[in-house]
């Protein structure tokens, strides 16, 4: 899909090509000279969308990438960033639930479920600063952290 790359919402982005598999996610930018990504699906963390704009902001895990941190995907309509939320978000369950690893999840997500959490992030900014302080650094796991929210 035809995305611009982000360093942060208010960068311009670098014009460009994002692929995503079941294994990676990969940026090809316009201009060659520019950055590309190449990053293993096992390093996502959690994804973020933006009810505003069409803009999907992926945390990688800083357990797997030295420093973590994210990366941001500004796609040219709302419709396509939704394709690869849904298809990051199939990744990450697969990714805590999946059989061929080593984790075994007590729960398994399904799309509402998502949905839902992503949505209370995006709406309540302390909850945001709750789940990145503790989800995010390992201090609770993803269902630990849900679970005292029910």
């Amino acid at each position: 899909m035809r995305v611009k790359y982000k360093n942060s919402v208010k960068d311009p982005g670098i014009q460009g090509v994002l692929i995503m598999n079941g294994d990676r996610f990969m940026f090809a930018p316009d201009d060659p000279t520019s950055v590309k990504l190449n990053v293993g699906v096992e390093s996502l963390k959690q994804h973020l969308v933006n009810k505003k704009a069409a803009l999907l902001n992926l945390t990688l895990d800083p357990a797997i990438i030295q420093g973590g941190g994210c990366i941001i995907f500004e796609f040219e309509n709302f419709s396509d960033r939704n394709v690869c939320r849904d298809f990051v978000s199939k990744v990450l369950t697969k990714k805590l639930c999946g059989e061929d690893h080593k984790a075994v999840c007590a729960e398994r997500l399904n799309a509402a479920e998502i949905e839902l959490r992503m949505k209370l992030l995006q709406e309540n900014s302390e909850l945001q600063k709750l789940h990145k302080q503790f989800a995010i650094t390992g201090v609770l796991s993803e269902s630990e952290f849900w679970a005292t929210r029910k």
